[in-house]
Formats: structure tokens, C-alpha cells, sequence
């Protein structure tokens, strides 16, 4: 098993970064922020220019003290404090699909009931391969939240296009779509979910004599 994770370890994986990156991890995100506690930094904020959330990397261990584990968090920027009741309603059950997802929590956060999507990720023999599929899991999940008619008006749509475009790759990757449903159901999604996903990175299935579906 490898060593404990640090928060600086895991802030270099995201600062390094690569020109032509096709893991999320790699974009090459740049820090915005520092999240204190007495002093202490435990947690630090990130963002990059084609996407449209931010990443906040919380070390939880340095303020319970005995809880060795990273929290990685989208910050996705859809508010919910003004959506009407009936919007917040459809909203908050699409949110409660959505938590389905394997390690992914949505939750509300702040003045403004932000929605935010987390992993807890344990900081005993934490990879950056581990890290970054925990990253595209969430991302994945922004994603689906993107579509959602109520939060439309507040996504930048040339940036939400390019993280779905990001989406596509990461689970495509040249597999055929069978494979690729298999993939997200092996991770623990359910079929329904994954069929959303799917069906929006390869487009509508033609089946021989009928329409699209």
C-alpha cells in the first residue's frame, strides 16, 4: 500500500497538469483560495478557465484529528435560494436520483443554497488514478445536473459544453457503447442513470426499422 496522501500532495496532481490532457485531473487547474481553521489551512480551492465549477480539496484529518480522509468537492455555482417552489421541488428530486450515483453526495451549501456534489476519499494508499476517477465521477454528475431544465439559466453554456465534452472522452475513450454502459454500471451506477449518461455521450440509439430513442 502506498503512504498517506497529503493535501499537498493532492494539489500537486491538479497544479501539474498537462497541455493535451485527457483525465480530468490533468487540466492543469489553478488554486484560487485557502479554507482556514484556527489558523491552520485545510483545504484549498481550485478552478480552470473551460470549466465551469471549482474544486474544493478539504483534508478533514487536520480538523477532526482522526479522520484520515481527503474531501473532494464541486462547487457547481447553480443557487437555488430564487428558484420557484415548484422548480426547488423538481430540482430537489432530481438531486435525490442523482445522489444515487456511487461515492457522489449533492448537498446544499451557503447564503444561497449552492449546490455542491462531494467524495470522501481515504487517505491510506489514495492514488491519483483513484483520485481522478472520484473527480470524473463527480464531474459526471454535473453533468447530468446541467440538463436539468430549473438550473439551465445559470450555466455558461460554451463551458458547460466543454466539461461534457470532457465527459464524452473520459468515458468513451474509443470503447464501443455496450462496453461503455457496462463500465458505468460495473462502477456501481444504476441502469437508469447510466443509460442518461450514455445516451448523452453517444447520442440516440438506432435500432433498425424504428426511430430514434
Amino acid at each position: 500500500m502506498e503512504g498517506v496522501v497529503t493535501l499537498s500532495d493532492v494539489a500537486e496532481w491538479l497544479r501539474e497538469g498537462k497541455d493535451d490532457p485527457e483525465t480530468f485531473v490533468d487540466l492543469r487547474w489553478v488554486e484560487i483560495g485557502k479554507v482556514k481553521d484556527n489558523g491552520r489551512v485545510y483545504g484549498l480551492r481550485f478552478t480552470h478557465p473551460k470549466v465551469p465549477v471549482n474544486l474544493l480539496v478539504l483534508d478533514l484529518e487536520i480538523v477532526s484529528g482522526n479522520v484520515p480522509m481527503i474531501r473532494l468537492v464541486v462547487e457547481t455555482g447553480v443557487k437555488t435560494i430564487d428558484l420557484r417552489p415548484e422548480d426547488k421541488i423538481r430540482l430537489y428530486r432530481h438531486l435525490l436520483e442523482a445522489s444515487k450515483m456511487p461515492f457522489a453526495k449533492f448537498y446544499l451549501f451557503g447564503d444561497e443554497d449552492e449546490v455542491a456534489i462531494a467524495a470522501d476519499l481515504d487517505k491510506r494508499g489514495l492514488s491519483k488514478d483513484e483520485f481522478e476517477s472520484h473527480l470524473a465521477s463527480l464531474l459526471l454528475g454535473y453533468a447530468l445536473l446541467a440538463k436539468h431544465d430549473s438550473v439551465k439559466p445559470q450555466m455558461a453554456e460554451k463551458e458547460a459544453e466543454t466539461l461534457i465534452l470532457l465527459v464524452s472522452k473520459w468515458l468513451e475513450k474509443g470503447v464501443p457503447r455496450e462496453l461503455a454502459l457496462k463500465r458505468l454500471l460495473d462502477a456501481g451506477f444504476n441502469r437508469e442513470t447510466a443509460e442518461e449518461l450514455i445516451k448523452m455521450v453517444y447520442g440516440p440509439r438506432l435500432e433498425p426499422g424504428s426511430i430514434f430513442i
